[in-house]
């Protein structure tokens, strides 16, 4: 997966002045940018009321699914007239 251009932006600046803070500093940022990096390439959606959140991959799939149902039974009753 290639890397979002704003957080390449972050990331260069960070290491452009890492002169600057201590290496406490910098390993903390560099470790926030990475959990950044990972949200990013893996988002997440919350479903309302469930308090939830789950893969968007995994929403899709669900999403996918109850479609594929609401068009078998729409063809079974179909078939059944």
């Amino acid at each position: 997966m290639a890397v979002d251009k704003d957080l390449l932006v972050v990331m260069n600046t960070i290491d452009d002045t890492k002169n600057h803070m201590s290496e406490g500093q910098y390993i903390k940022t560099c470790d926030s940018i990475k959990r950044i990096h990972k949200k990013l390439s893996r988002p997440k959606v919350v479903l309302p009321g469930f308090g939830v959140s789950f893969p968007l991959k995994m929403f899709y799939m669900f999403s996918y699914a109850v479609s594929v149902v609401k068009i078998v039974e729409g063809i079974k009753k179909a078939v059944t007239r």
